[in-house]
């Protein structure tokens, strides 16, 4: 038995357990393959997107939670262009994909910080640019919030990154540890008083030796 709906072009059949053949639109049909193709899309783009920031977490130097949540279009693409400029990038995703992707990297370190909106800032040569961004940002923008971050290993709190954003540039940090190393021993052990400024440094002393090398 067939039934056609009235008003609608006969030009497609598509058959049903019940016995009954109803026609359907073109339109439908191609709606409906759509929809059906939409999903695998869906799918490809979400691994896309974990393979995309896997990959930047095993490159990276340097990796900032933050909450953007209140930031609009405009605020978002200034902050975007902001980091680009000093090399540093911004990715958005699900916290489900998050977790995913910072399997066997450094970013597990801070999972449990995948909470609501999160966006993470990659740095890959200066460990300070992106909390200096970021934190710059914040004074302007309150709504972005940090949540914490990881720093050649290290994690940070809210605070730290702070602290951190207060340093000089890798290039001025460089340039005052050449002068370190020629001043005296008591003034070299009293500026790296500092935890977290020793560990900029020495990992600074490292990374400059293995390139002189």
């Amino acid at each position: 038995m067939q039934l056609c709906l009235k008003f609608i072009a006969c030009r497609d059949k598509v058959s049903y357990p019940s016995g009954f053949d109803f026609f359907i639109p073109l339109k439908n049909k191609k709606s409906l393959k759509r929809k059906e193709g939409g999903k695998n899309l869906d799918r490809a783009k979400k691994e896309m997107i974990v393979a995309e920031i896997h990959d930047k977490a095993k490159k990276m130097s340097t990796a900032i939670l933050a909450d953007f949540q209140g930031l609009n279009v405009s605020q978002m693409t200034d902050l975007r262009n902001r980091l680009r400029e000093q090399g540093v990038e911004i990715k958005v995703a699900k916290n489900t994909l998050l977790r995913i992707a910072a399997k066997d990297t450094e970013l597990e370190k801070v999972k449990d910080f995948f909470l609501g909106p999160t966006a993470l800032v990659f740095g890959y040569k200066d460990p300070i640019a992106p909390s200096k961004i970021l934190v710059d940002y914040a004074k302007d923008q309150p709504a972005l919030k940090i949540k914490a971050g990881i720093v050649e290993g290290k994690v940070l709190k809210k605070d730290e990154i702070e602290q951190l954003a207060e340093l000089p540039s890798r290039e001025v940090l460089i340039a005052q540890l050449l002068m370190l190393m020629k001043s005296p021993v008591t003034r070299f052990v009293n500026v790296l008083a500092s935890p977290l400024r020793k560990t900029l440094l020495v990992f600074n002393m490292i990374k400059e030796k293995k390139a002189s090398s």
